[in-house]
């Protein structure tokens, strides 16, 4: 019997759940969310915009505080970070849709207080 355990998700790792919910309250900290775990404002469909004066360093800053631990995987026009339990994070600094900078979040713990998917959209400028 070694000190290996099974299929189950050691806190301590860098791809636990557990990390992934210590990046989201680091992120909570400076970009709050709405009563359903949303971040920013209504965009089209069910897309969600986040308004700043740079938005490539603003999606840059959710992209490395969320993604801090996870799997690295490079992917058509971005990147991806994933955690143990499936959770993951999309960067696309070049959304093929508008154009501008996109994150994708999907959240496999039913109790973060981040949706359980949202995509996010960065553009110039003050919530409008």
């Amino acid at each position: 019997m070694g000190g290996h355990s099974g299929g189950g998700f050691a806190a301590g790792s860098p791809r636990s759940p557990q990390a992934f919910e210590r990046n989201a309250s680091a992120l909570l900290r400076r970009f709050p969310v709405n009563q359903q775990g949303l971040f920013g404002v209504p965009g089209r469909g069910s897309t969600r915009r986040l308004y700043s004066d740079d938005p490539a360093a603003t999606a840059r800053y959710f992209y490395d505080t969320l993604g801090r631990g996870g799997a690295l995987r490079r992917i058509d026009r971005g990147y991806i970070r994933t955690f143990d339990d499936g959770t993951h994070v999309t960067y696309r600094p070049v959304s093929g849709s508008d154009g501008s900078p996109a994150i994708q979040i999907t959240v496999r713990n039913p109790n973060s207080p981040l949706a359980r998917y949202q995509k996010i959209h960065f553009m110039k400028g003050s919530d409008q």
